[in-house]
């Protein structure tokens, strides 16, 4: 992701909590904060693209947080999993409600359409403007 932001002509910022992976960003030359996303608290952003971890709900924790760090006029990018959307628990129902709140709006993508990096897990992608 990274990478394809830098090639549109914007340099990132990234934030990566695993250590090998920021070490990998860091020596592309991208400037990396290695910490956990959820303790974030560094500013606002016009523009937020995410690739949370699925695990456990944490998309739907990230993508929360992330429209906590977005400014005003803001626009949030993020891949999500299938499951906040179908799911019956607490948490799922509470994103899907949250995210109708924001006017927050979400699309299936394709089957398969992260197998080349090795995860086959159904996805969504959800964009959220901030007004």
């Amino acid at each position: 992701i990274a990478d394809a932001i830098r090639q549109a002509g914007v340099e990132p910022v990234c934030v990566e909590i695993n250590w090998t992976l920021a070490t990998v960003l860091r020596k592309k030359g991208y400037q990396v904060f290695c910490t956990d996303f959820l303790a974030w608290q560094d500013g606002y952003f016009a523009c937020i693209l995410l690739n949370p971890p699925f695990e456990h709900g944490f998309d739907c924790d990230h993508i929360r947080h992330a429209y906590d760090c977005l400014a005003p006029g803001g626009r949030l990018v993020a891949i999500a999993s299938e499951g906040p959307f179908f799911r019956s628990d607490r948490k799922a129902v509470a994103f899907r409600e949250w995210l109708e709140a924001v006017s927050g709006m979400s699309e299936k993508l394709p089957d398969g359409s992260f197998l080349p990096s090795g995860t086959g897990v159904a996805t969504r992608i959800v964009v959220i403007e901030r007004e």
